[in-house]
């Protein structure tokens, strides 16, 4: 008898492990999952923090959301097979990457635009910059300062966008700004060899005014050291109607004042409502 309970025992725990995999292996995906392995998959990673803003935060929530929310899905989504984690850096941060299975579900779900292939490794010797242009990204759009965003491996996922641009000279990222203008987006952490800058420059510019459409009309650079800024601004000085260059500092300040020049355009324009009252 001992023995029989004993295998009926086995036996139990053995199926509810069974169940427990194929439930935690057959997430259901939501539309918002969805955005998540697009927006992760685009932009190489991202941790929670990054994702809980994107996604689990609105403008006008009076009190952020709390970021367990986010944690849960993306856990929930790598536990699916959809997202794969690497610890980096010091303190550690949890990087969440789309795995193969992850994009099979993009191209399956959302077909009509490609998708870039799976990362699978963070390559550390462009984390530091790759977040810098993630945390860029969310900041831009958190001040409505721009309408969409395409990142670099999205170009190299959509090479007619870029109309065959070598990836020698694909920008970070190319923005569109309310207005419509595309802008292409360029972060300069570390300091280069001034003759890559003057070849990127040239070639930015024959692009913009060679084209008949070009992917886009304006470049902005971001620097962190003043260094670098002094010397894109100088090398693009003869086309300083299509370059700027920015110290982060700057670049913040003038986003700022514009979403806060946009939020005060709102309040001044009388609803539909008010008109009729």
């Amino acid at each position: 008898m001992n023995i029989e309970n004993k295998a009926n025992e086995l036996i139990g725990k053995a199926r509810a492990e069974k169940n427990q995999y194929h439930k935690n292996s057959n997430v259901r995906l939501t539309p918002r999952d969805l955005d998540m392995l697009e927006f992760i998959n685009d932009m190489k990673f991202a941790s929670v923090k990054e994702v809980h803003e994107r996604f689990f935060i609105r403008k006008s929530d009076k009190l952020e959301r709390p970021v367990f929310a986010a944690k849960n899905r993306l856990y929930a989504l790598s536990t699916g097979g959809y997202l794969t984690t690497e610890k980096i850096g010091e303190p550690d941060i949890t990087a969440f990457v789309v795995t193969q299975k992850g994009v099979l579900a993009l191209s399956n779900f959302k077909p009509m635009r490609s998708h870039p292939k799976a990362l699978g490794k963070i390559e550390m010797a462009v984390f530091h910059h790759d977040y810098a242009v993630l945390k860029a990204r969310l900041f831009l759009e958190k001040h409505n300062f721009i309408s969409s965003w395409m990142s670099e491996r999205l170009m190299e996922a959509e090479a007619k966008v870029t109309g065959g641009l070598s990836t020698d000279y694909h920008p970070d990222a190319i923005y569109v700004l309310p207005t419509g203008e595309r802008v292409a987006f360029e972060f300069e952490r570390t300091s280069k060899n001034r003759d890559r800058y003057l070849k990127k420059i040239n070639k930015f510019y024959d692009l913009i005014k060679e084209s008949e459409n070009p992917i886009f009309e304006k470049v902005q650079y971001v620097c962190v050291m003043p260094a670098i800024q002094k010397m894109i601004t100088s090398l693009s000085e003869m086309y300083r109607e299509h370059f700027q260059a920015e110290m982060v500092d700057e670049f913040i300040k003038r986003v700022e004042s514009t979403d806060v020049r946009l939020d005060n355009l709102k309040s001044e324009n009388p609803t539909e409502a008010q008109v009729v009252a």
